[in-house]
């Protein structure tokens, strides 16, 4: 059987992006959605995390914002579900928005993970939906 590709989107950005501030959310944002695409790729799930691959990557290259949205998409159009890590300020990230929007537009089932006050990776399923 073909295991699910997930999209897992959660904001990045912070602020105006500028500052010590903007790098350590960057930094922390990064990490935090790299341990919940790993915990979720160890319970048998296929996890695209674009912060987890495109962080390192924006210290090379700068793109506008368009740019990645457009990448997003491509890879969102891949996969078979859309997952939101709801970290600080997901509700109003223009980002997330727009690749929600994008997946409901291709009627692919949406989830949102929320902390619930323990790590992310000591989540069973139950407590991630």
């Amino acid at each position: 059987m073909e295991k699910t590709k997930v999209y897992l989107a959660t904001p990045y950005g912070w602020g105006n992006n500028k500052g010590p501030i903007a790098w350590i959310m960057h930094w922390w944002r990064n990490r935090e959605v790299t341990k919940v695409a790993a915990y979720w790729m160890g319970k048998g799930f296929n996890v695209f995390s674009p912060i987890t691959l495109t962080h390192p990557m924006s210290k090379f290259v700068t793109l506008e914002h368009a740019d990645w949205l457009e990448c997003d998409f491509q890879w969102i159009d891949a996969c078979d579900e859309l997952w939101v890590l709801c970290q600080p300020g997901w509700q109003s990230s223009d980002g997330v928005s727009k690749e929600v929007a994008y997946a409901k537009k291709k009627e692919l089932e949406i989830k949102y993970l929320k902390r619930g006050g323990k790590e992310f990776y000591n989540y069973s399923v139950n407590e991630w939906f």
